[in-house]
């Protein structure tokens, strides 16, 4: 027995110290006889590569894991480092159907396709889209249950099912297709589809259950089969539960006789690390059910036995390096995906095993704990999958989908301890201290301290305990408290330390010993300040306290004049010329170097701080004064002049208005002002906040629960525990996430948002259209900008949020158009991914050249026949005057002529003649005959 571990272990070191040839580019040679892990370490040892004693070198080794401020200790996965506890998010709660996810694929756009119990849905980060077949009989639209899914170069979806076969998803025409395979007797069930794989010529590679396997050439539709009839190079087994097409082109599979491969242009399979009667050392016999293909070129196996193998594929050399220790049940592998920082997951029926890539060291196991919301849904997992971001996405029974961010190495969230009965077993952190000999106190809601190393694990405690009788100023020496709730820590200059509750402080030994406890009228103990003249200033409910050194009580400051501060006490710091700063609920106060007098703080108008409730004071390194107020947020003091101060509103000239800055102000080495919620660069002028995707899941965030260690790291306490950020690590998301169009509909109808690939026509008859669209940034997708724009038709960018993701017009002139649609990720930037879709509008029949040519011409027409019509009428009416005319004239004629003869017949004639010229007139008004006859008659007369 003892003999056999020592050869294996001996066969792990030889394993791992000849790595496949394409992990070894561009290394240099090690010692042959040092262990792989020795050896890498030696290898960055500037001037002692290859000489170095290897005593020496374990000694360095030991003292190495021993530093606690070792970053890489911190971060690093293991049992023991609360740290390295990757924290989970639930996906499509109460949306994924009995909570069931077999297999998760990613397609060449970026869109999330879950097999569900209930069938496929597509994922776009806000809407689970289910996605069936086209089929007049409703019970067959459904897909069923799908084992697998594999995302092809071309963009299509390859679907394996449980029992109708394979199927494919075109985008294009969002449909489903069935892939028959004309030899099969459709009426039979097909076998289960367990793996899919596709290769360089993008034929897809099918492994069934019985079914054996099979190659599917999309181009012709036809299926070439391989299956056991046990002969050489035949497949090892008709029941095929893995496939992987490596990087070389090689296929591996995965079947119930454990490890084969057939290699591009070979003719037949051969066995990997499977060979039989090797008792137990290799995959023989084993059910291969899941592979994955590692960063460094080695296979990785997983069986359903429990089974953890590397095989090498330039030497065929595999080694099982999961001895599963303490295990005594089947924890069956089912999926691989490779983390960042070196590290494998194995997705197991009892959570997930993280290993070391080099060697396959099991270093750490996640797994449901319902003490921590942030942990694991479920042990069940089924699928692992890493996105084109970076994200891990976990699916399971049970569990439902989940997601992890493994990039986020700047935040971390130090949860309640599992054990019910420990110092840290409440996760409510209301005060947080660091020591000058690296100890972290925090303090809990429910009362006592808990001591902890700077790796944030437990070392000690002080345990509140029942009231004892007769407790003086000056008390024993006690490691206890009395039954309170600590509120506030701090430590003085002397190296005691003082705890502040309800009326009291208490102060204590770094050691834990209780020195004494003073009380004051001030009601719950807000904050300290240890002055640089050895005075202890005590921020409370209502108003400040000081005791100066050698005092034994705390007394009152008060304000000029005299009269008592009354006012809740947010905070209090010292200036760099050893004045002190005190930020209340009734504005800011100061007190001058040397003097226990508050006088208020003044601002001209319009340079003022807007609420006078101060609820954060920080000067940074370079002496600025940073402030915090509960509306007006982050303001930035620019001018003192010993009276008046300036202040400039940082949080409002970024739209942030209505909400504190966060209260807790700190600074990192690059001057950024830090708090729970926000992040601030003075330098860019740029502005962060702090969410769950960033890792900053703390919960409420206690105001004046916070610190900061010797190494940077800032630690903000809250209702979920306590807030780890290490600043140098964190920059805003620089991810850039494609912008798709999710869905479009045409007159109310749904179309297939593949046929906008060339742009978007519309006939006369589709009057509306609507473009649903979402930026793939699956890390916090609520938090991502929109904005839309219609050229030639929009005058600006239309901005929506994550919520209204639609871009809808109706009723536009024909003509050509551009939609422009942009998206950003969740730190607000702009992704360069913009969409430009052309829009062309096509005219109506009476919308066209033609028929407005026609309509133009008809109205020139009708303009035409007015004028004719009208000069007709005209015509007629001058010829119906002349007639007129001539009646009258006529008349007149005859009346001449009954009068007389004589002068009356020279006068009739000449009445005549004139009637006879005028008729030779153009028709005029008949007045130059009526002056004629009046002229003739005095002629008349003196006849």
């Amino acid at each position: 027995m003892v003999a056999g571990i020592a050869e294996h272990r001996q066969r792990v070191r030889s394993f791992c110290r000849h790595p496949p040839s394409t992990a070894l580019a561009g290394r240099s040679p090690a010692h042959p006889g040092q262990p792989a892990l020795l050896r890498h370490i030696a290898l960055r040892l500037p001037g002692f590569t290859h000489t170095l004693p290897l005593p020496l070198l374990v000694l360095f080794l030991l003292l190495l894991a021993a530093s606690p401020l070792d970053a890489a200790s911190r971060d690093s996965p293991g049992a023991d480092n609360p740290l390295s506890e990757p924290r989970f998010t639930s996906v499509g709660v109460g949306i994924i159907p009995r909570y069931v996810v077999p297999t998760i694929a990613q397609d060449r756009a970026g869109f999330l396709w879950i097999a569900t119990g209930d069938g496929l849905v597509r994922f776009d980060g806000y809407r689970f889209r289910p996605q069936e077949r086209e089929s007049p009989d409703p019970a067959a639209r459904n897909l069923g249950w799908i084992r697998a899914l594999l995302a092809g170069r071309d963009g299509r979806l390859w679907i394996g099912t449980e029992s109708d076969g394979l199927a494919v998803y075109d985008p294009a025409s969002e449909t489903v297709t069935a892939c028959i395979d004309e030899r099969q007797d459709r009426d039979l069930v097909q076998p289960t589809i367990r793996a899919l794989a596709e290769d360089a010529a993008g034929g897809i590679w099918v492994g069934s259950e019985g079914g054996g396997l099979q190659r599917f050439d999309p181009g012709s539709g036809h299926f070439a089969r391989y299956r056991h009839s046990g002969q050489p190079g035949d497949l090892p087994d008709n029941r095929v539960q893995a496939l992987l097409v490596d990087r070389q082109g090689t296929l591996w599979v995965g079947t119930w006789a454990g490890l084969s491969r057939h290699r591009p242009g070979g003719d037949g399979f051969e066995a990997v690390f499977s060979a039989p009667g090797a008792g137990g050392t290799n995959l023989s016999g084993r059910i291969v059910q899941t592979l994955f293909e590692a960063s460094d070129g080695r296979i990785w196996a997983g069986t359903q036995q429990g089974d953890l193998a590397i095989v090498d594929p330039a030497t065929n050399e595999g080694l099982l390096v999961d001895e599963r220790p303490g295990s005594t049940s089947p924890d069956g592998v089912s999926s691989l995906v490779e983390a960042p920082g070196g590290l494998m997951w194995a997705g197991r029926s009892s959570g997930i095993a993280v290993h070391d890539l080099h060697d396959g060291r099991l270093l750490q196991r996640l797994q449901h704990d319902p003490r921590r919301p942030a942990s694991l849904a479920g042990n069940e997992v089924a699928v692992l999958m890493r996105d084109h971001s970076g994200l891990i996405w976990v699916g399971g029974y049970g569990l439902g989908l989940q997601r992890h961010d493994p990039n986020n190495r700047a935040i971390w969230l130090r949860s309640a301890d599992t054990t019910p009965a420990g110092p840290f077993a409440e996760a409510d952190v209301r005060s947080v201290l660091r020591l000058g000999n690296g100890e972290i106190w925090t303090a809990t809601r429910k009362g006592g301290v808990a001591v902890m190393d700077s790796q944030l694990r437990v070392i000690g405690a002080v345990w509140p305990q029942p009231p004892r009788p007769a407790r003086v100023a000056v008390a024993a020496v006690s490691e206890s408290l009395p039954p309170v709730r600590i509120e506030e820590m701090a430590q003085a200059s002397d190296g005691t330390v003082w705890l502040g509750a309800d009326s009291r402080i208490y102060q204590f030994t770094p050691d834990r010993r209780q020195l004494r406890s003073l009380a004051h009228d001030g009601g719950v103990t807000r904050g300290f300040l240890d002055s640089s003249d050895g005075a202890l200033w005590v921020a409370t409910q209502d108003g400040v306290y000081c005791l100066p050194p050698g005092a034994s009580e705390v007394a009152r400051v008060a304000q000029q004049g005299g009269r008592p501060l009354r006012a809740e006490v947010n905070a209090v710091v010292e200036a760099p010329d050893q004045s002190v700063w005190v930020g209340t609920a009734k504005g800011l106060f100061r007190a001058p170097p040397g003097s226990r007098e508050l006088q208020p703080v003044e601002a001209p108008a319009g340079a003022g701080l807007g609420n006078p409730i101060v609820i954060g004071l920080l000067f940074d390194r370079q002496q600025t004064l940073w402030l915090d107020t509960a509306v007006t947020g982050l303001h930035r003091m620019t001018r003192w002049d010993g009276q008046r101060a300036t202040f400039e509103g940082i949080s409002a000239r970024h739209g942030i208005v209505n909400r504190p800055f966060g209260g807790n102000l700190l600074a990192d080495a690059r001057g950024r002002i830090w708090t729970q919620m926000y992040v601030y660069d003075p330098a860019s002028d740029r502005l962060d906040e702090l969410t769950a995707a960033d890792g900053a899941d703390l919960g409420t965030g206690w105001f004046q629960a916070h610190a900061q260690t010797a190494d940077g790291r800032m630690l903000f306490g809250g209702s979920k525990g306590i807030l780890v950020v290490r600043p140098e690590r964190f920059d805003a998301s620089t991810h850039q996430p494609p912008l798709l169009i999710s869905e479009l509909s045409i007159n109310g109808q749904r179309q297939p948002a593949g046929r906008i690939g060339d742009g978007l026509r519309l006939t006369p008859e589709q009057r509306s259209f609507n473009l649903s669209f979402a930026a793939l940034d699956y890390s916090d997708p609520g938090r991502l900008r929109y904005a839309y724009q219609l050229q030639g038709f929009d005058a600006d960018w239309i901005d929506t949020t994550a919520d209204s993701r639609v871009a809808g017009y109706s009723n536009l002139d024909p003509g050509d158009y551009v939609l422009r649609i942009r998206g950003s990720n969740r730190s607000g930037t702009w992704s360069p991914h913009e969409l430009a879709i052309p829009v062309h509008v096509q005219p109506a029949w009476w919308q066209g050249t033609g028929f407005r040519l026609a309509v133009a011409l008809l109205a020139l027409l009708m303009i035409y026949a007015l004028v004719q019509l009208r000069t007709r009428h005209l015509r007629s009416r001058q010829a119906e005057l002349k007639r007129i005319v001539r009646e009258r004239s006529a008349r007149a004629h005859g009346r001449s002529r009954e009068t007389g003869a004589g002068p009356a017949t020279r006068v009739g004639g000449a009445c005549r003649v004139e009637s006879d010229r005028s008729a030779d007139r153009p028709a005029q008004s008949p007045l130059p005959d009526a002056a004629h006859r009046g002229r003739s008659r005095p002629g008349g007369a003196r006849l």
